[in-house]
């Protein structure tokens, strides 16, 4: 089951954002929901459209793409609390290129693409120490993949 559109508690949006300071998680808020998911369930799936980034607040997420074969999927990451998810949304309109499945119950912070629209055009330091975080954890994430491709090559 997915719930969403729920208030955001401000201790769950500080530990979704724990690089922001207090001021700037109060200045966020207002454009975030909370997103339940209970264990089991797709948080999206790939092909789905690309509409929010989600910041995991609580529980644990796979993220799972299809073999060659296409009849398997392989985990290709877990993701804890303060990882993100789906953040090229906030870049691009592209789709979802992986499906993302809930190991634990989760609680996730959504930030639509609309609502990223508003923050930025109010806030934009914000905005801009929001994705410069996000830059850094895709950059991370490309230095492992890179690492695990050259081990395997």
């Amino acid at each position: 089951m997915v719930e969403t559109a729920l208030r955001v508690p401000p201790e769950a949006l500080a530990r979704a954002f724990g690089f922001l300071d207090e001021e700037a998680c109060a200045s966020l808020l207002p454009y975030c929901r909370l997103h339940k998911v209970d264990k089991g369930s797709n948080l999206f799936s790939a092909g789905d459209a690309g509409d929010a980034l989600y910041m995991v607040a609580k529980g644990l997420l796979a993220v799972k793409k299809k073999t060659d074969l296409g009849r398997n999927f392989q985990v290709i990451a877990l993701l804890y609390p303060g990882a993100p998810v789906g953040e090229a949304a906030l870049v691009c309109a592209a789709v979802r290129s992986a499906t993302v499945y809930c190991v634990e119950d989760a609680e996730l912070i959504r930030l639509d693409i609309e609502a990223f629209a508003e923050l930025r055009s109010r806030y934009p330091e914000l905005a801009l120490a929001l994705l410069a975080h996000l830059l850094s954890r895709v950059s991370l994430r490309l230095d492992k993949c890179s690492a695990r491709l050259a081990h395997i090559l």
